[in-house]
């Protein structure tokens, strides 16, 4: 289950930085424009059953419209050691974002839908995956002068259940439901 990014601007300026970041020559698959998203559960592989399961758990979470301000380069475990390349949200929309985890959290586990648990659930956006350590400083360089800038403005308005097919290129992402957030 996520909730995605699509306001035109804020996507303009994310694939910039990725652009900058593939500039830096370290072996990357940057997250395409189209697939930019807050992961709030991973699922995995499950039955039809469970699948509709799923989608029951979904049609119940009851939340408000998240406005987010996207801003600061950050990296999982690191930014010396970066695997992900993510960025992160302001404080205000971070406590609705974790607000919306748990209750998508519960209600899956209501419906005995099984799910990867995250202990340090942290609110962020993967903009790119390091394949490699060439040039790894750069990166590295590159995270730390980006730590706090500001990237825009967004509204999260709709909580999707989302079905990833691995392709060589990378995932294909198909929504299965979308429920509305409500107005705050």
């Amino acid at each position: 289950m996520a909730i995605e990014v699509n306001d035109p601007n804020v996507v303009s300026k994310i694939i910039n930085i990725e652009e900058q970041m593939l500039s830096l020559k370290v072996p990357m698959k940057v997250v395409e424009k189209e697939n930019l998203h807050i992961t709030l559960a991973f699922i995995g592989e499950i039955s039809e059953d469970t699948l509709q399961d799923a989608i029951e758990a979904i049609k119940e979470i009851e939340h408000t419209k998240i406005k987010a301000k996207l801003k600061g380069i950050g990296a999982f475990p690191n930014s010396n050691s970066p695997r992900v390349v993510w960025i992160g949200v302001d404080d205000k929309a971070s406590i609705s974002i974790m607000e919306l985890y748990k209750k998508v959290s519960s209600s899956l586990v209501a419906h005995k839908v099984p799910f990867e648990r995250e202990k340090d659930f942290t609110p962020h956006l993967t903009i790119a995956r390091i394949k490699g350590r060439e040039n790894i400083k750069r990166l590295a360089s590159f995270i730390n002068e980006f730590s706090s800038i500001e990237i825009g403005e967004v509204v999260f308005d709709k909580l999707k259940l989302k079905k990833s097919t691995l392709t060589p290129k990378g995932p294909i992402y198909d929504d299965i439901l979308s429920k509305d957030l409500r107005e705050g």
